[in-house]
């Protein structure tokens, strides 16, 4: 879950070191609480979790869910 905006970065999502998804945060308008998908899992898996910004423009991170 994060907040989107004008002039938002980009982050990295990646599961034991390997990317996941690049996820850019900018939209025309500024938004709170949007959910941005990253994958979906064939079956169970582990590993750390990392969001890595990419760049210097600001990012908000609201919250990280997993089902």
């Amino acid at each position: 879950v994060v907040g989107t905006g004008p002039g938002a970065g980009r982050v990295g999502v990646y599961l034991g070191g390997d990317l996941l998804r690049r996820v850019s945060l900018r939209s025309d308008a500024a938004h709170a609480r949007v959910l941005v998908p990253v994958t979906t899992f064939a079956r169970r898996t582990g590993g750390r979790l990392t969001i890595r910004t990419l760049g210097a423009k600001p990012v908000r991170i609201e919250g990280l869910g997993l089902l």
